[in-house]
């Protein structure tokens, strides 16, 4: 008994003491109880007191002792380096992130100043310059000075006030606070203007208390302005607010320098500036201004933040992911098995845990304007029956104009550090991505089987390589979903703070009524939780489809050229027509999705509302007065918004997670084995080659049962000999390319050992020999050249130091002087992208001169020769090959020209079959068998003379004739420079005629528009989007709901002023200009209302709200239906129009530009315009609405109206002038980084040769630290204009507030209606500034998209010429070429001049000449791909120029040099359409000259095919095996050498003959050995007796064996006929043929032919 006395006696005391520390009532009606200012008011100060303290004692007494385990203390490129991960990349790329780290402290290096040459800082240099910018600016500790004395001494006065009224009081906590600032001023980290911030709310209530009292203290009053003043002094003191992570300690100095290219970036704004201008956003006014009259540029856009750069971001990601991966492999002794989301949600937990802190907040202030409204609500009612004092409707007003400010201003806040976490986010994803792409091993040529699941249909492959598509989606998409979820993501925990918060409110204001709103509520989630898991499912769907049609998309522009010369442009339409229903079935359901969710949205708080209302007045029979009524009604709105945004937000980042686990995916495809291939040699080992080596593209256990048998080469013992030539040989498919790929690391080696000079990734860390200039790397030209968009000096310098001399000696040497005498530019002109400016022959020069020029000892040639003509690869072996500028180096040629290269030749090996057939010296090689030699010595003797006279000879010759031709003949430049004319005549019709360097560039600066987004890109998307009676739903939908939800609202007045009527004599009113009128109205109302139950109100308020949730259903739905059809017609007519332009536009148009159109634009119009001119048109209505409701309601109010109007006008004006274009070059800026991307998934292979990846890393993060200084002021004006437009709004609360105060005769409905509706306007006013700007934004993604709808074609719809008969060309017809002259464009001068040629029926003309006579530009002419201004083509008895070009390029067949193979099957490739039976694409295997000869057999076993070839008369030996025609083809054909690609687009043409007689092939052969070269010659006589060809070749012995000859030279025709009459007269084709080494084989094959006919 005595314990539970003791329990019971503790309990008492218990509540006794809860009583005294409690209030029984906190407002009396007038002011706040005694007991709450001194229980709460008087003693937050204690409370800060105590707060300071104790983070004062922890930051000073405590953390010092504390070890810390940061891993940003020390900033070195091995704390960036993962234990798990050390290999040669990865120190690269901490070097080059470090590197550039510094390098952005460092002022912005002029374009001249950083030259061409090494862009790298001194070894240690990174670090002395980080640990440099450290030091505080002399700025920066100035005002830190100031901000010290201030403190000081306005805490010292205030301390003294404080004194003097204690004195008179006796009370002295007052003093406690003051004296306390004081004290902790003289530390420098005391945190002064919190405290002061937070201490000021409490003490404007007390003077509020102080002021209403009946004799005032003057003392407090004194108090209360000392602190105001000292407050707002400390908050106009600017500081410098320091740098995290990787730039701790240090504070931003103007911004870095990355991403300036050279340019004085404006300062960073932001630093230093006072904490009140950071709140208000005022520092960017002046930014604003100027750009409100001068349109912004790129350079005009001020430097991002130090440690916002993207090398500050990476680096301090790497270092945090080092120190976990180091923590656990010690903590569990195995490698962490990383997540990118995960790690990213680690890494920005410090910025999300504050952004949540000021959210929570946020939330708090976004509270008091319902509460403010309720009170004066009460305060309106109360007025009617006694006098109220005006003090205290000022303070309810105050409420909500300060819980609207402040609420912006702390939610700013959150947002600011939300777009910060985006912007380096954005840029770590980007910055792994493409350090993946420089490092992952080259998986383009592996090909698995397609995996379909249990219905058939095709799934994607996880396991799959990622193909150049899904990385640029990668980069476009799911690098933007990510880092826009981290922007927001603290709604996660506002948002059930917000609900929390409402829940207890509606409590207070309903009472347990507000418990049944509360439950239909939580009845809902449920509902919302499946409407997300739809979402994530649909938008999961919608990337897989948007990765399909971008990877389709991708191929077609990588292949255009081929589309074209076989007219499939319609039937790729189709094809990508088809990927794109997919993509917008799915989106079609994820619209649904969100119509569902928007009637979600607006229906909860009205079903909630009806609910509570209903609740409150049927069961708990209470009256819904107007107090109660319009509080609930906002907080009800209100409740709707965290839960939206929960869901979004939720919803988002589910799909964030999904992205994040694709990249992840990425990021784990296996590494590159280049260095852990390469072996040191040992005792009896080569410096350079093989030993016992295997080599090959799949691991053994990578290969399924169902797999192709993969290529294997070796196995291999080579050693090739250091300083000398070595050369590898072989016929088609032999193991070539794979030999010179394993010398690279870039083959797998599968056993052995691999011996090649290693440069650890970076060859700025291999020395420089001084004597020779050369360092122990590797340089490496690939079969197919690969050069980037720059100029040909930069293609040609390549990053190495800048050497004049040897920089024109490589020029002289490569034969490329000529080229820059003949461009404007010179060196400085612009390649394009992938060398679109340059013939094939320019590309292999300019990428052989960029190896010469390199430093490198050895120099790896894979084909270089067989671009370029017989006289220029003599000149070339002559220059370069036995040249100085290869003494002493290691060079290893595959080549086809064995004759011209042997005797320099110190090794020559030989392969057959991934086999090594022989290896050893020339002569040991002959001596055997395995290498035939042949070559006339006198020819020889001409040859190298043509090569002196090539070396010294510098112009062309202007005459015509036989002087012309042998001059001609004996220069090589010259014929090379005709060549090179036409190309800069070509670029000319693509220029303007500015004289400016930028004017003449291929490859212009991606331009945007200025000024508004103009109405005709507006009238596009809207035609686009349907027709008038579209149109009219629409507005009839918009409209309808609008006013349904007014009618909604203003019956919830009408029910509560009928409650109040009951209660109350005094009439309800809303407008007052007619009293008698009214009067007889008010009496009306006051009988009815009298009449009418609950159950009516109730009723009808449901009827309303069930109409209105239909016509959101429908405004939703229908602008959905718009916005897939505008999303259909644009791309189909986007695509339309880019597949039928002239070729001219791919050339001179970087794919990642178009790209960017088809990717990220086409994003934009798909998922956002619709719905932002959706949100943007009903935000109209709704602000428009507001003011109406406003306005009938407070007549006076539309005198303010006037200048809040006028207000809000240029706020949007300011705004969107400058928002407007930053955007439009956000979006051009964006475009560079697709660009390099591109490059390097394409040159990875070079790159890493070269050992230049670092350069390319620097020169990404520059790119997208450019795009990030856009993108970072796009959002902080958005701030901007979010801050100043609640501002304005809070006056247009204040003036409603106060008119309808002013009017004693408004009830207590009337001034609820009126400051409802005032309250939401900020928002919505908000939000139509906001989403103007954002559709403009979005617009101008269709105006982009809309530059693209106006590209010149080559034939409109409506100028289509004739189609000709079915069976047009016949076999029996002639092709006669008369007069023809070609410019490429009317105002350039002819490239084929007055041509004129014969072709009979079934005749073979070969077409021969130097490089640049107008070979090609003949075949393109009859492909009409020029401009004809004189005489005509007729074939079979057609002018070409009157057919269609559809139909004339159907029905003629090309095979260019370049073979493109689609990514599929060979029966997809060969076949692309199924017009074919298989039986039909075996026998063109066949026909096509993989069949090697008349006598080879074609066996087809089980879908195999063996295609033999004979030699010597009886063996018989396999060339190339295809077992089936579902064999995988890869991007681009990788997996097949280019002698194999170009068999296999033999086949494919050789198909297409089966609808065509009439055959062009263009250097088509020039990849394949000379035997495989000529049997093809043989079949295509022989097999294809009944077919009219042109063969265009360098090879005389390709054409030497055909009817006639044609010589051309300047784009006229020199001489014409067989090749026997010819070589019998002399003349031009004779003297190519003793030029060529071959005269006396040339001669006996074209009398052997002859001879053959005559005997006919």
């Amino acid at each position: 008994m005595s314990s539970i006395s003791g329990i019971q006696l503790l309990s008492s005391k218990m509540v006794g003491a809860a009583s005294k520390a409690t209030c029984d009532l906190v407002w009396d009606g007038i002011d706040f109880t005694p007991c709450f200012r001194d229980r709460y008011l008087n003693n937050v100060s204690l409370f800060l007191v105590g707060l300071s303290a104790v983070y004062l004692t922890y930051h000073y007494l405590i953390s010092p002792h504390i070890p810390h385990k940061s891993p940003y203390t020390s900033v070195t490129a091995e704390s960036l380096i993962s234990p798990s991960a050390k290999t040669d990349l990865a120190k690269l790329e901490s070097n080059v992130i470090l590197d550039s780290l510094a390098r952005n402290l460092l002022p912005a290096k002029t374009t001249q100043d950083a030259g061409l040459g090494k862009e790298r800082l001194a070894d240690g240099e990174a670090e002395d310059v980080i640990s440099d910018f450290k030091r505080w600016p002399a700025s920066a500790k100035k005002w830190r000075r100031i901000k010290f004395w201030v403190g000081m001494i306005g805490a010292l006065i205030w301390f003294e006030v404080e004194i003097a009224g204690a004195v008179k009081s006796g009370s002295w906590k007052g003093v406690i606070f003051p004296g306390w600032l004081v004290l902790i001023s003289l530390f420098p980290k005391s945190r002064i203007t919190p405290l002061l911030t937070i201490h000021l709310l409490p003490t404007l209530l007390l003077s509020r208390s102080n002021l209403v009292q009946p004799h005032p203290s003057k003392l407090r009053i004194a108090s209360g302005i000392v602190e105001v003043v000292y407050w707002a002094a400390m908050i106009s003191m600017p500081y410098s607010e320091g740098l995290d992570r990787l730039l701790s300690g240090s504070v931003s100095k103007g911004g870095g320098s990355s991403g300036s290219y050279g340019h004085n970036l404006p300062i960073h704004p932001e630093e230093q500036t006072s904490p009140f201008s950071r709140a208000i956003y005022t520092f960017l006014f002046p930014l604003l201004f100027k750009h409100y009259f001068t349109p912004i540029t790129l350079e005009d856009i001020p430097a991002i933040r130090e440690d916002d750069a993207t090398a500050a971001s990476i680096g301090a990601f790497r270092a945090f992911q080092a120190n976990r991966d180091a923590v656990y492999l010690k903590k569990h002794g195995e490698k962490r098995k990383r997540h990118l989301g995960l790690d990213l949600l680690r890494f920005f937990a410090p910025e999300v845990l504050i952004q949540s802190a000021w959210a929570i907040v946020f939330v708090i202030f976004q509270y008091l304007p319902p509460n403010g409204l309720r009170l004066l609500l009460q305060y309106v009612k109360a007025r009617e029956n006694s006098e109220q004092p005006a003090h205290v409707a000022v303070l309810y007003v105050g409420m909500m104009v300060t819980g609207q400010v402040m609420g912006v201003l702390l939610m700013g806040q959150s947002l600011f550090l939300g777009r910060r976490v985006c912007i380096r986010l954005r840029s770590i994803i980007i910055a792994e991505v493409f350090a993946k792409a420089l490092r992952r091993r080259d998986l383009s040529g592996n090909v698995k089987k397609t995996k379909v699941d249990k219905n058939g249909k095709i799934v994607e492959d996880a396991d799959a390589a990622a193909s150049e598509g899904k990385i640029a989606n990668l980069v476009s998409v799911d690098a933007f979903t990510i880092s826009e979820i981290c922007a927001y993501i603290y709604y996660l925990v506002s948002c059930p703070f917000a609900v929390i918060i409402n829940s207890f409110l509606l409590y207070q204001t309903l009472g347990l009524a507000s418990f049944a709103g509360t439950a239909v509520l939580i009845a809902l989630m449920p509902l919302q939780g499946l409407i997300g898991r739809l979402y994530t499912i649909y938008q999961k769907r919608f990337m897989a489809a948007t990765d399909a049609r971008l990877e389709s998309v991708t191929e077609v522009i990588a292949h255009i050229k081929l589309i074209k010369f076989n007219a499939w442009e319609e039937k790729f339409f189709d094809r990508m027509g088809e990927t794109r229903r997919k993509e917008l079935g799915v989106l079609a359901l994820r619209f649904a999705t969100t119509t569902l969710f928007q009637v979600f949205v607006w229906g909860t708080p009205v079903l909630v509302t009806g609910v509570a209302f209903a609740v409150h007045s049927l069961v708990l029979k209470q009256p819904l007065t107007a107090d109660r009524a319009f509080a609930s009604l906002v907080l009800f709105n209100m409740l709707k918004d965290p839960l939206a945004l929960f869901q979004d937000t939720l919803t988002r980042l589910l799909q964030a997670y999904t992205s994040s686990t694709r990249i992840q995916a990425y990021l784990d495809e296996p590494d590159t084995l280049k260095y852990r291939q390469l072996s040191t040699p040992g005792p009896g080992e080569p410096a350079i080659g093989f030993k016992n080596a295997v080599l090959g593209y799949t691991k053994p256990e990578d290969v399924s049962a169902d797999d192709a048998e993969p290529f294997v080469l070796g196995e291999l013992d080579l050693d090739f000999p250091v300083g000398g030539l070595s050369i590898i040989a072989g016929s088609v498919g032999s193991g070539k390319s794979t030999l010179v790929l394993g010398l690279l690391g870039e083959a797998l080696l599968l056993q052995g050992k691999v011996f090649m000079p290693d440069d650890h990734a970076n060859r700025d860390v291999c020395p420089i020999d001084p004597s020779t200039g050369l360092a122990d790397t590797v340089a490496y030209c690939s079969q197919t050249p690969w050069l980037i968009g720059a100029s040909i000096k930069e293609n040609i310098v390549f990053g190495s130091e800048w050497d004049f001399k040897r920089y024109n000696a490589v020029v002289d040497a490569c034969a490329l002087r000529r080229d820059f005498e003949i461009f404007e530019l010179g060196d400085e002109t612009e390649v394009g992208e992938k060398g679109t400016t340059c013939s094939g022959g320019q590309k292999a020069r300019i990428a052989l001169a960029r190896a010469i020029y390199s430093p490198a000892k050895t120099i790896i040639l894979d084909d270089v020769l067989s671009a370029v003509d017989a006289q220029t690869a003599r000149h070339l072996y002559d220059n370069v090959l036995q040249g100085s500028l290869t003494q002493g180096r290691t060079v290893i040629m595959v080549t086809h020209q064995v004759n011209l290269v042997a005797p320099a030749a110190k090794l020559v090996v030989m392969l057959e079959d991934g086999q090594v057939i022989g290896a050893g010296s020339p002569g040991e090689l002959a001596s055997s068998g395995i290498l035939d030699l042949h070559e006339n010595d006198s020819d020889k003797g001409k040859a190298d003379s043509a090569s002196q006279t090539a070396s010294t000879s510098t112009t062309l010759t202007p005459e015509s004739g036989e002087d012309l031709i042998e001059a001609t003949l004996d220069a090589p430049e010259d014929s090379e420079a005709l060549e090179v004319q036409k190309q800069v005549d070509a670029d000319k019709a693509a220029e303007t005629t500015e004289e400016v360097k930028l004017a003449k560039q291929l490859v212009a600066a991606e331009t945007s528009g200025q000024g508004m987004v103009g109405l005709s890109t507006y009238w596009l998307y809207f035609k686009s989007m349907g027709g008038v009676l579209f149109w009219f739903v629409v507005i009839s939908a918009f409209l309808g709901s609008q006013i349904l939800q007014v009618a909604n609202n203003a019956w919830i007045k009408e029910w509560a002023n009928a409650d109040d009527a009951a209660s109350s004599s005094t009439p309800s009113t809303l407008s007052h200009i007619l009293e008698r009128r009214q009067a007889i109205i008010n009496e009306i109302q006051v009988q009815i209302s009298q009449r009418r139950s609950t159950l009516f109100y109730l009723s009808v308020y449901w009827a309303i709200s069930a109409c209105y949730l239909l016509a959101v259903a429908g405004r939703v739905g229908i602008v959905f239906f718009g916005a897939l059809t505008a999303s259909q017609g644009l791309y189909s007519k986007l695509v339309r129009r880019i597949l039928g332009a002239k070729m001219r536009f791919f050339d001179s148009t970087p794919s990642g530009r178009i790209m960017n159109r088809l990717s990220k634009d086409m994003s934009s119009i798909d998922q956002e315009a619709g719905e932002i001119l959706m949100y943007f048109a009903n935000s109209c209505l709704s602000a428009a609405a507001i003011l109406v409701v406003v306005t009938v309601s407070t007549p006076a109010f539309m005198i303010a109206l006037i200048a809040i109007v006028l207000a809000y006008w240029l706020l949007g004006s300011l705004y969107v002038t400058t928002n407007r274009e930053i955007k439009r070059i956000d979006s051009v800026t964006r475009s560079p980084i697709f660009i390099s991307f591109s490059e390097v998934l394409v040159g990875m292979s070079t790159i890493r040769s070269y050992g230049d990846s670092a350069r390319f890393m620097r020169k990404l993060f520059q790119e997208v630290d450019q795009n990030t200084r856009c993108f970072w002021y796009l959002w902080q004006i958005n701030r901007f204009l979010n801050n100043f437009s609640n501002i304005i709004g809070a006056f247009v609360t204040i003036f409603a507030a106060v008119f309808a105060l002013r009017n004693p005769k408004m009830d207590a409905g009337a001034v609820g209606l009126s400051i409802t509706y005032a309250l939401s306007f900020t928002e919505y006013v908000l939000w139509v500034v906001r989403l103007y700007a954002a559709s403009e934004m979005s617009m101008n993604s269709v105006e982009r998209v809309g530059e693209y709808l106006d590209l010149e074609v080559e034939e409109e719809a409506h100028t289509k010429g004739i189609e000709p008969p079915a069976y047009w060309p016949t076999r029996d017809g002639s092709v006669v070429v008369e007069n023809l002259t070609c410019r490429y464009a009317p105002q350039l001068d002819p490239v084929l001049r007055g041509v004129n040629f014969t072709i009979g029926p079934r005749e073979k003309i070969g077409v021969c000449g130097r490089t640049g006579s107008g070979k090609s530009t003949l075949a393109l002419s009859f492909f009409r791909f020029l401009h004809q201004e004189a005489g005509k083509i007729t074939i079979d008895g057609l002018d070409i120029s009157k057919i269609s070009l559809n139909a004339l390029r159907s029905r003629l067949t090309i095979l260019p040099q370049e073979a493109q193979l689609f990514s599929g099957t060979v029966r997809d490739n060969l076949d692309p359409f199924d017009q074919h039976d298989d039986a039909s694409i075996w026998e063109a295997l066949a026909q096509c000259g993989l069949q090697a000869s008349v006598r080879s057999l074609m066996k087809k076993v089980t879908n195999r095919l063996e295609v033999l070839q004979e030699q010597d008369g009886e063996d018989e030996e396999e060339r190339v095996m295809i077992r089936s025609l579902d064999e995988k083809v890869a991007v681009g054909g990788k997996n097949f050498s280019q002698g194999q690609r170009q068999l296999l687009a033999l086949a494919r043409g050789l198909l297409k003959l089966r609808t065509s007689s009439f055959l062009i092939m263009d250097e088509s052969t020039a990849n394949l050995d000379h035997a495989t070269d000529a049997t093809i010659q043989n079949v295509l006589r022989t097999g294809l007796a009944d077919t009219q060809m042109i063969v265009i070749a360098h090879r005389l012995m390709t054409v030497c064996g055909l009817d006639k000859i044609l010589v051309l030279d300047h784009g006229e025709v020199v001489e014409f006929g067989t090749p026997y009459e010819l070589m019998q007269k002399g003349g031009a084709f004779r003297d190519l043929c003793k030029q060529s080494g071959e005269e006396a084989q040339l001669l006996d094959l074209a009398k052997s032919i002859h001879e053959a006919k005559t005997a006919r």
